[in-house]
């Protein structure tokens, strides 16, 4: 069975296998032969948590697929996500761990659902592309899926894949960005937190890293979320040969670096969103702890 809380919560990790058994059961249970592709003009890309929020921070629909294509692991084990171009043609796949075991053709179906969104968020909503290929057999019922999707749908091909006009790889988000920036950091830690909280001095980091995230940073707030005394946090940082002072600068300063490779974000803006008081006190602290201003970094990370 299914646990509750992990279905609601966008940043949790169901194995592949399970959903596919499960929609399979449900197909089966439910009497919906086509249950995937009933369900894939629904299925969004941006309900994917911090992962979603990653790749959909790119500029372009060309630097989203790429940043898919380089996070997937964090997503999911197993499954691969590849851009390639030929002739002025792009073909955007994803390859399936699943591929070839029960309730997978639904699961296939509902990705292509997936793929569509993520490329919509760049293109907008009417848009289709050339053509679909699907790694499952041909069914007797083909048509429905040229039907569901509007455009010409290929069966038995190796992967999972949209093919269009590569120039479409260059179209920017029709949606703004959000001020909360996502990295590849954040994905990474959204997936292995559990672990990184098994103990207490994983929890303090976890927890003044949501307090960074936040631009506003206080040791009562750490000692409270923890269910100890100020004191005791403090002995316990000491224990482990560190401070609360020492270990917010260090994640103040990763953070600052992580968003410092984010182009759209200006110097001033990302030590505002780091609750610096002044763009002069951020500077100084980054020197300080990596020996370059923030410019410096932009600069050196841009030739890198």
């Amino acid at each position: 069975m299914l646990d509750i809380e992990k279905i609601e919560d966008h940043d949790c990790f169901i194995p592949h296998l399970t959903m596919c058994a499960f929609i399979d059961v449900v197909a089966r249970k439910g009497g919906i032969p086509n249950i995937g592709l009933s369900l894939a003009p629904s299925l969004a890309f941006n309900c994917y948590g911090v992962w979603s929020d990653y790749v959909l921070g790119a500029q372009a629909l060309g630097r989203a697929l790429d940043r898919a294509a380089r996070s997937i692991g964090y997503h999911s084990f197993g499954d691969r996500v590849a851009l390639t171009t030929n002739d002025g043609t792009a073909r955007f796949e994803y390859l399936s761990a699943a591929r070839g075991f029960p309730g997978y053709r639904h699961d296939a179906a509902g990705t292509i659902g997936v793929m569509l969104s993520l490329c919509r968020h760049y293109l907008g909503n009417s848009w289709l592309p050339s053509a679909i290929e699907l790694d499952v057999p041909k069914p007797v019922d083909a048509h429905a899926y040229e039907d569901a999707f509007q455009c010409p749908v290929l069966f038995d091909r190796p992967s999972l894949a949209l093919l269009f006009d590569a120039a479409f790889l260059g179209a920017a988000t029709r949606i703004s960005p959000q001020i909360n920036i996502a990295t590849i950091e954040d994905v990474a830690i959204a997936r292995l937190a559990p672990e990184s909280r098994a103990s207490l001095i994983g929890a303090v980091k976890h927890h003044v890293r949501c307090q960074v995230l936040t631009g506003s940073i206080s040791i009562h707030r750490t000692a409270h979320a923890l269910d100890i005394s100020v004191r005791s946090l403090q002995r316990e940082l000491n224990a482990a040969g560190l401070s609360y002072r020492d270990l917010v600068n260090s994640i103040r300063i990763h953070r600052a670096t992580e968003l410092l490779r984010d182009e759209r974000l200006r110097v001033e803006e990302i030590g505002t969103l780091l609750g610096y008081s002044s763009s002069a006190h951020f500077a100084r602290a980054y020197r300080r702890e990596t020996a370059l201003s923030p410019t410096e970094f932009r600069a050196k990370s841009a030739l890198a």
